[in-house]
């Protein structure tokens, strides 16, 4: 961020982490795991990733600048042999409440 960079997307981390500005730069410290990992040996929480969709302005006074950010959150789950991915507005019951808990914990709402 020092180094003027305006956007930093870390990777690596295999589960969604916070996204904060540091300065005038926005970071993303982790987006999770699209897909790739052995699903089998994950436990829950690392099943969880996201996209990252970044708007930037076209207005020549701040072009190339942030002007908004979204995250889709999603789920990595078993389909018989194979894996699928399901949005977080898909889950329904216990999982989408353990969902639901996880991303509260990692960007808390209430600011504590």
């Amino acid at each position: 961020a020092d180094t003027g960079a305006g956007l930093i997307v870390g990777h690596h981390a295999h589960v969604v982490q916070p996204v904060e500005r540091v300065g005038d730069s926005l970071v993303a410290y982790g987006l999770g795991d699209f897909l790739g990992t052995a699903l089998a040996r994950l436990p829950w929480p690392a099943r969880i990733g996201s996209i990252f969709v970044v708007d930037l302005s076209a207005d020549p006074a701040t072009r190339g600048a942030i002007a908004a950010y979204r995250m889709h959150f999603f789920m990595r789950l078993r389909a018989g042999s194979h894996e699928r991915l399901a949005a977080a507005e898909a889950l329904d019951g216990v999982l989408k409440q353990r969902f639901a808990a996880r991303l509260e914990a990692i960007f808390p709402i209430s600011g504590n």
